[in-house]
């Protein structure tokens, strides 16, 4: 026992604090990733709406389910595989739309990035074809493609992606570079 790592016995804290259903350790556990879970969630979904109906579902799950972490993987691991999953089936149950309509963003993108100090009009017109473009471009690939560039947007290492994603690391990298050279081959159509 001496020998665990430092994060080995911080799972096995979560371990048992999930079996017994510790309330202090879940709202310690939705401060620590209540940010990133939502973000993860707003990319893959694009509605907020939505992000925040699978964010509180995946909560639930954790706290019905929490007896089933072995603390084998990190828990945020484990944590967004849960979020993955849900948002897979909302997906599922969804009627589908056509490529060719407009995102429904409702009152405003997602997640829009903090804007540097003073950008000119330009700038600002730049910035909003540019995401527009992107949008428009990311909800054309391939599910697996934009679970893979969503997860390592959000700063996940490769080998957590193959976690949550329950892939080999290979498949992952594969992905992701596919992504890229997709997004990359319609940016030379366009002219971007």
């Amino acid at each position: 026992m001496l020998n665990q790592t430092v994060d080995e016995r911080a799972n096995q804290e979560i371990v048992r604090g999930l079996r017994a259903r510790d309330p202090e350790l879940l709202s310690r556990l939705i401060d620590e990733h209540k940010e990133r879970l939502f973000a993860f969630l707003v990319s893959l979904t694009w509605n907020r709406d939505t992000a925040e109906d699978l964010f509180q579902e995946t909560w639930l799950r954790v706290l019905e389910r929490g007896h089933q972490y072995r603390g084998e993987w990190k828990f945020e691991t484990w944590l967004l595989s849960i979020a993955k999953n849900l948002a897979i089936d909302h997906m599922r149950r969804k009627t589908p739309v056509s490529l060719d309509t407009p995102a429904e963003w409702g009152e405003s993108p997602p997640i829009e990035p903090a804007a540097p100090a003073s950008p000119t009009p330009l700038d600002v017109l730049r910035q909003c074809e540019q995401r527009r473009w992107f949008h428009r471009h990311f909800r054309r690939l391939p599910a697996s493609c934009k679970e893979v560039y969503a997860l390592r947007a959000r700063g996940l290492p490769l080998h957590g992606i193959a976690a949550v994603l329950r892939v080999p690391l290979p498949t992952v990298k594969s992905r992701l570079y596919r992504t890229i050279a997709i997004l990359a081959r319609q940016m030379e159509a366009c002219g971007a």
